[in-house]
């Protein structure tokens, strides 16, 4: 009787792990769509948890940042009036927007002159991870990875940087949100924002 037992409870897990196996490829097949979901439940428990700290009369503990962090772009033309922006909104007690990471630019480059140091990198942060041969040929050739896109693999991958290193910042302060001032470094900017950081905020200051 209990091996009988025993064999209808691993046919009954087996049968759960299979339903749980299937949604989790489900959502993976639904791809930018599933990440937005994710990103906005991230949100709400990280929400929640500052309200129960609140409400218990205590300071929210800092803890890691969860991946869906509230992010936004402040992106314009030179002199149209970002830097200006940046810094009003930093002043804000709950965002953190310090300054200008040059995240986006998948095609940006400039040759850093020699003996050159400090100021802003010779590459953008997409361009250092898609123009990465040694990584994509790693995508193209791991078991892991070779049946699928690489490019998909690389947007994935610089957006999970860029978000790690604005809230490894973020973690370090008492506020919530964070941005970057993005300069236009090309015509496709925002677009690469979109398909990258889909559920990013972008704020577009056109001077008039």
């Amino acid at each position: 009787m209990p091996v009988f037992k025993n064999h209808r409870i691993s046919k009954a897990a087996r049968k759960l792990r299979s339903s749980l196996d299937s949604g989790v490829l489900a959502n993976i097949t639904a791809g930018k769509r599933a990440r937005q979901q994710v990103a906005s439940k991230n949100r709400e428990i990280a929400e929640l948890r500052r309200e129960l700290a609140r409400a218990r009369g205590k300071k929210p503990s800092p803890e890691p940042a969860p991946v869906g962090t509230p992010v936004f772009f402040i992106v314009g033309h030179q002199k149209s009036g970002t830097t200006w922006l940046m810094k009003m909104l930093d002043a804000h007690p709950e965002i953190l927007c310090q300054g200008e990471g040059r995240p986006f630019g998948k095609n940006f480059r400039q040759e850093r002159k020699k003996g050159q140091r400090g100021g802003y990198p010779p590459v953008s942060l997409y361009a250092a991870i898609s123009g990465s041969e040694d990584l994509r040929s790693w995508i193209e050739r791991s078991v892991w990875t070779k049946r699928d896109r690489a490019d998909e693999h690389l947007d994935n991958l610089t957006r999970l940087a860029i978000e790690y290193f604005l809230t490894q910042k973020l973690l370090k302060t008492d506020k919530r949100l964070v941005g970057d001032k993005t300069v236009l470094l090309g015509p496709n900017m925002v677009k690469e924002i979109g398909a990258v950081f889909p559920d990013a905020k972008v704020i577009h200051i056109i001077r008039d």
